[in-house]
């Protein structure tokens, strides 16, 4: 059972979805430590999704359609926010690579800054993103008897959180690799572009379902 909770994680994770094209962008635009701390930020926000999930408040969330209107909202608002971010950064004049670019970020000035940009949007993402508590439910209801005890139910999503985790991890190393950035390097106006009509359409996708 261990082993398909931990291979249910790696498939939700692999899923094409905000979580994983945030990733994706910001592991290229801004280097391989903000893809980390998007992937962690990422992992965190599916903490708060399990710790609700595990003392019940998730079934409100399923139950009330105002409730997780209002959270589907606020996500939709906010990767609306990250492909507007994103679309105009790709439309500014550039006289050279964006800073993000180069190899040793985190000596550049600023990098402190950009990590913490990368874990914020990756929490707010998911945290934003009530498909996540819905999968926590799904989860619990499947494969958790009505017996088990709240460390059981613990196990399961921690088990859950590690897995995804360790993806967007993995991705974030992957697409920071010179090999990808250096095509980004090439083609970075049109890629931020593409990020951006992705994270509008998943937004939209929120807004009206």
């Amino acid at each position: 059972m261990f082993l398909e909770i931990f291979g249910l994680g790696l498939l939700v994770g692999m899923a094409p979805g905000p979580d994983f094209f945030l990733v994706l962008k910001n592991a290229l635009q801004g280097g391989r430590a903000k893809g980390r701390a998007t992937a962690l930020g990422i992992g965190c926000g599916l903490l708060v999704h399990v710790a609700y999930s595990v003392f019940g408040l998730a079934l409100l969330l399923q139950r009330s359609p105002a409730l997780f209107q209002t959270v589907q909202t606020a996500g939709g608002a906010y990767l609306l926010w990250l492909a507007f971010q994103t679309l105009r950064s790709s439309v500014a004049p550039k006289t050279k690579a964006p800073a993000g670019l180069r190899r040793q970020q985190p000596r550049e000035s600023g990098a402190a800054s950009t990590v913490r940009a990368g874990f914020w949007e990756g929490f707010l993402c998911n945290l934003l993103n009530p498909k996540a508590a819905l999968f926590f439910i799904s989860v619990f209801s499947n494969y958790i008897t009505a017996g088990a005890s709240f460390g059981v139910h613990w196990i399961y999503g921690l088990e859950i959180v590690l897995a995804v985790t360790l993806w967007f991890l993995f991705l974030a190393r992957v697409a920071a690799s010179d090999r990808f950035r250096g095509f980004y390097l090439f083609a970075h106006l049109w890629v931020d572009r593409a990020f951006g009509v992705l994270l509008a359409y998943l937004g939209l996708g929120l807004l009206w379902p």
